[in-house]
């Protein structure tokens, strides 16, 4: 099979790696993926044997446990001996731990490292929920002369919040000779961006930023943007909000300093072809184009002729070789006799992803009555139909078995096919089914992952997994989401509300029913 776009970020991402990693003979104790749950002291007996047996310790990886506070404390004692540990991966080890118990657990494991003298190169604590409260416990850490050589922080999908995200940029001006960052799902949003941001601009050796999904906007973006430095080499703000305004800010950062960038990823980030014309010209004047094996501008509202012709003349430039590029133009809107251009044209110079277009926008606008309260109009007795929930609905619903994606799948499925053109409602058997359906979700994952599942399917989030076929009537997921709102948490309903208020163009056309639905959220 040939190599897909995330095999060519994630190759350029372990060159970096390799690159930055001390070059010296690696004793390794791993015990990623093995899944222990471990409590106490006794527990943790195992992992304390292998590092006692190993004194010459320089790799330690813990990843996919589960550690309590007594484990973590006997960890740490053993660690407090490995003074050539250079990289300590740490990811995903506080699954079903309470909050209480996780700050005390990074705490003690960075105490352990800091006793030892050792200088690590690369820490990952990322798929660990443990937020403002437990970066207040590895702030110090990072701050400590074990964190001085630094070149790797990972810190993925942490909860950070934008109190967490301050208190992480106050912490990063530290690490001086850091080389890759990488903070993405954190809703950092603007505050932790900005703070975040101010650190960084003072590094002169970051090659790879990586800080996707996190709620940034403008003046999150012009505080990131000066931390594009001439060695940078993979920038990735997927799904963060850079409209125009932030692409024309990317683009003079990019003429001031020309980074040697090989992968950006500026997917779902509202561009417009305005913003992307100014990133692309100014990666074009300044030869950054030449350089570049990896470019996803998907999902940003791009169209137009004009912006056709810019990017049919750009990468069709004989002069340039552009074989070794990967672009990303999928789920924009350029229309098909638009994409058959773009395709005729670029084909044969690059390697091209064109799916999912979402048209030109005069072909999905709704009548204005879709913006009006039709769907509030009384329905005939002979068009209600029955109110029985179907029974393969009901045992989707029930059967353990039935995955988290299924269930979302299906909510959105029947909830536009329920949708009553005519009147503007969905249809009451099929409110009842979404509301069956929404149950199990909140009961199967009760945390943000349902929300997170739902969203995807309605095309409010981009998949990390690949596309989902986003959309294009939003009408019918949205009344029966009204309907069913009793069942969210409120870190659910939270996470709604601000998915909401993001730009995106099926869920804007649905104009009051969009309307209605943020006011049932903030009620």
């Amino acid at each position: 099979m040939p190599p897909t776009m995330n095999d060519t970020v994630d190759n350029l991402a372990n060159q970096l790696d390799d690159q930055n990693i001390e070059n010296e003979p690696e004793v390794k104790v791993t015990f990623a993926g093995a899944a222990m749950k471990l409590d106490s002291h006794h527990d943790a007996d195992p992992i304390v044997t292998a590092i006692r047996d190993a004194p010459n310790l320089t790799y330690f990886n813990l990843e996919g446990n589960t550690l309590g506070v007594e484990a973590a404390e006997a960890i740490s004692q053993a660690l407090t001996n490995t003074r050539h540990l250079n990289q300590a991966i740490l990811k995903d080890i506080f699954t079903g731990r309470l909050k209480t118990e996780v700050p005390h657990a990074v705490r003690s494991l960075m105490v352990g490292i800091q006793m030892s003298n050792a200088r690590l190169v690369e820490l990952d604590l990322s798929d660990n929920a443990f937020g403002p409260i437990g970066m207040e416990s590895l702030a110090p850490f990072l701050e400590s002369e074990s964190c001085e050589n630094l070149k790797i922080l990972r810190l993925n999908n942490n909860g950070l919040g934008t109190g967490g995200g301050k208190i992480l940029g106050k912490a990063l001006s530290n690490l001086t000779k850091l080389e890759i960052f990488i903070c993405g799902r954190n809703r950092l949003e603007n505050p932790g961006a900005r703070e975040i941001g101010a650190s960084l601009s003072g590094m002169n050796n970051l090659q790879h930023i990586e800080m996707p999904q996190n709620g940034i906007h403008l003046p999150g973006i012009e505080a990131l943007s000066k931390a594009i430095k001439n060695n940078l080499k993979i920038l990735n703000l997927n799904d963060n909000t850079l409209t125009i305004e932030g692409g024309k800010v990317i683009a003079d950062a990019l003429r001031e300093t020309r980074p040697q960038l090989e992968s950006v990823n500026f997917s779902d980030c509202l561009l417009k072809s305005e913003g992307f014309s100014h990133i692309l010209n100014a990666m074009k004047d300044t030869g950054i184009l030449e350089n570049l094996k990896f470019l996803d501008v998907s999902g940003n509202e791009i169209g137009g002729d004009e912006v056709v012709d810019l990017i049919t003349m750009t990468f069709g430039d004989t002069s340039k070789d552009y074989s070794g590029l990967t672009l990303n133009l999928s789920s924009n809107c350029f229309g098909e006799s638009n994409c058959l251009i773009i395709s005729d044209d670029l084909n044969e110079r690059l390697k091209l992803v064109l799916e999912e277009d979402e048209g030109g926008q005069e072909e999905y606008e709704f009548p204005e009555d879709y913006l009006e309260d039709s769907h509030d109009a009384p329905v005939p007795e002979s068009e209600i139909t029955s109110d029985k929930i179907s029974d393969e609905i009901r045992e989707l619903a029930e059967d353990e078995e039935t995955t988290l994606d299924q269930l979302c799948s299906t909510f959105v499925n029947i909830t536009i096919q329920g949708f009553d053109e005519v009147n503007g409602i969905v249809k009451e058997n099929v409110l009842k089914e979404a509301d069956l359906l929404m149950k199990a979700m909140i009961d199967k994952s009760p945390s943000y992952d349902s929300v997170q599942s739902l969203a995807v399917h309605m095309g409010l989030l981009k998949s990390e997994e690949g596309y989902h076929k986003k959309p294009k009537d939003l009408r019918g997921p949205f009344i029966a989401l009204i309907s069913s709102l009793g069942h969210l948490k409120k870190n659910q309903v939270d996470a709604f509300q601000f998915l909401l208020n993001r730009p995106n163009p099926s869920a804007d056309r649905t104009g009051k029913i969009k309307h209605k639905l943020l006011q049932a959220l903030f009620a």
